[in-house]
């Protein structure tokens, strides 16, 4: 098995408290269908005031980073035998019922970094 991230793009249009409530309604049921596979590792929400560096002259974005009226709201590591496993599992993720994107990304630890 290998770790992968999925780094969860999420709309960035006003999301009604009806959306909200049902897109947590619906990690409580993958979430915890994960453990109980031993495919899930972690999830992270990610704060929506941010800054990206860019380039060799470290140019500055600073607020709420969007790209496309999406911005990544998240990432969620689990456990997969393969790319095509960890695709077929972020399917299930509940921020593509919204219009969202899901990217899907195995997991390296950097060599030299005691991260094994």
């Amino acid at each position: 098995m290998k770790e992968y991230v999925l780094i969860l793009h999420m709309r960035t249009s006003l999301q009604t408290v009806e959306e909200l409530n049902n897109l947590r309604k619906k990690w409580g049921a993958v979430i915890p269908a994960w453990r109980k596979q031993g495919i899930y590792v972690s999830s992270n929400i990610l704060f929506q005031k941010g800054a990206v560096l860019s380039g060799i002259e470290r140019s500055i974005e600073t607020g709420a980073i969007e790209r496309d009226g999406l911005m990544v709201g998240g990432t969620v590591n689990i456990m997969a035998a393969s790319l095509e496993a960890a695709v077929e599992l972020a399917k299930a993720c509940p921020p593509l019922d919204l219009g969202g994107r899901v990217e899907v990304r195995e997991l390296q630890p950097r060599p030299g970094t005691n991260n094994n």
